[in-house]
């Protein structure tokens, strides 16, 4: 093995080597961070849209991170997109440090070069399909915070650091509260009283994040939850079957079948763990099983960004169970019996273990090169840019995907799902929506035809209000099924019911 100067270099090769193929951009929900970000950096307030109040964002805490970067930035060329993908990029190459960290706990074995494990984790890290489609995403960059703390509590050391970390990732993203909770019972069972060193680093932050966001929006809530939750109603089957749907997508349905069981190896292997090591594990165990439960019942369809810190928790019980099975099978009676040519093989157990899984990956990798992850975000942006072309920049526009349109093309949007706009979501519960839009009608709509049946089907519907529309661009890229339109209201045409009406 490579020692662990060796590791790191490659570690910061694998990530170089993600963000020239994928960087910088994200999934088009980050976008929405994204454009908060982007109006503060630009002196334009913490707002999706100048000018309105709404907390339309589950990630505060990362979009002021972004935003000071993207300010300090700003006479080198850095904008918010590349410091969202520099954060992400930056926090896998930290989970892959935290993991050999955490392997190599000990004092005596810190000076040992990172085993097997931390190869296969971090490969797997860096090529995983689930966590290359949500680079940018907070969730990445609060997962690496988190794990970092749990470091700081496996070598009994810095709990007001560790607190800290704990307490930055909460303001990044609210559920990582929940691992908060678990690093405190931590430091309780090992000091036998609380931990008020760790409480008081991990409570600052997120209570100092909590009161401006009070002060600010008169909420701590996020308008998102609420147009989370209305999404629901459109979706079909469980949480926990589209859970599964996108780890086969990642990992082809075999492929994740086999990472299952190899993860259970892998945690019946660290289940044998003593002493700090125990508690550490039961820790984590009760921090991903309290994360799974709440999104399970807080009522909002899956994202896959919500799971990126279950994701990574797989990968890592998968890094660990492959070399265990490998050592089982050399030191067993299966290994005797092979013939002598065939006993290499046995070396490679763990590459070959996940080659199924690698199949998915590779088809990804060969697909997605120097194309964005998100097959929605060229379409968008070639709809953002040409929106920014044609229009003033107080033009408006209606959208049921928002985040991309907006960043890309700097004007005020009337989003469709509510996510930003409490008054639309009020008005898509009690069925008005075209009436709310009539009173005061965008200046363009973006249509999509993968929302005619869901969000965009009172558009389609109201012959009063889409015969004010006409279409004045389309958009198709080949990674993207759908092509969307661009429609512009046009203010001294009939509507189509008037147009009926002198007709007859």
């Amino acid at each position: 093995m490579l020692s662990r100067h060796g590791f790191r270099l490659a570690v910061l090769a694998l990530a170089i080597l993600v963000a020239t193929i994928f960087a910088p951009s994200t999934h088009d929900d980050g976008y929405i961070t994204y454009r908060f970000a982007a109006n503060l950096a630009h002196g334009r307030g913490f707002a999706f849209n100048p000018g309105e109040s709404v907390l339309g964002t589950s990630a505060p805490g990362y979009a002021l991170l972004l935003a000071l970067v993207a300010a300090l930035g700003s006479p080198l060329g850095i904008g918010v997109e590349a410091a969202g993908a520099a954060a992400s990029l930056a926090a896998l190459v930290a989970l892959a440090l935290a993991f050999s960290a955490l392997r190599l706990g000990t004092p005596g074995q810190r000076r040992e070069p990172p085993d097997l494990a931390c190869w296969i984790f971090a490969l797997l890290l860096f090529a995983s399909r689930w966590i290359v489609e949500m680079l940018g995403s907070e969730t990445v960059a609060a997962t690496a915070l988190i794990a970092w703390a749990f470091v700081l509590a496996s070598r009994q050391r810095s709990p007001a650091f560790a607190g800290g970390l704990a307490g930055l990732a909460a303001t990044f993203r609210a559920d990582a509260a929940l691992a908060v909770g678990a690093l405190a019972v931590v430091f309780w069972l090992r000091e036998r009283r609380l931990p008020w060193r760790f409480l008081v680093a991990a409570l600052a932050l997120p209570a100092a994040c909590a009161g401006w966001l009070l002060a600010t929006f008169g909420s701590v809530l996020p308008n998102t939850l609420a147009g989370k939750r209305s999404e629901l109603s459109f979706t079909t089957g469980s949480y926990l079957t589209a859970e599964w749907d996108w780890l086969a997508r990642s990992f082809s349905t075999p492929g994740a079948w086999l990472m299952v069981l190899i993860a259970l190896f892998g945690l019946r292997e660290i289940g044998r763990a003593r002493g700090r090591g125990r508690g550490l594990l039961l820790a984590a165990v009760g921090w991903i099983s309290a994360h799974e439960l709440f999104y399970h019942l807080v009522g909002v369809p899956f994202s896959p960004w919500y799971q990126i810190a279950t994701f990574v928790c797989l990968l890592a019980l998968v890094a660990i169970g492959a070399p265990a099975l490998q050592h089982r099978l050399l030191r067993g009676r299966l290994f005797a019996a092979l013939p002598p040519v065939a006993r290499p093989v046995a070396f490679a157990i763990p590459l070959l273990l996940l080659l199924p899984a690698s199949s998915s990956t590779v088809r990804f990798w060969r697909d997605h090169w120097a194309v964005p992850p998100d097959p929605r975000l060229r379409v968008h942006r070639d709809a953002a840019l040409e929106l920014a072309r044609i229009s003033p920049p107080a033009a408006s526009v209606a959208a049921v995907e928002i985040g991309a349109l907006a960043y890309f093309s700097d004007r005020r949007v009337v989003d469709l799902v509510g996510l930003v706009n409490p008054a639309i979501l009020a008005a898509r519960r009690e069925g008005r929506v075209g009436e709310v839009l009539r009173l005061d009608p965008p200046d363009y709509l973006l249509d999509n035809p993968n929302f005619h049946d869901s969000f965009l089907a009172f558009f389609l519907a109201d012959e009063e209000l889409y015969g004010f529309y006409r279409e004045v661009a389309r958009f198709h890229r080949p990674e993207y099924p759908f092509e969307l339109r661009l429609l512009a209201r046009e203010p001294g045409r009939k509507s189509g019911s008037d147009r009926m009406r002198r007709s007859g």
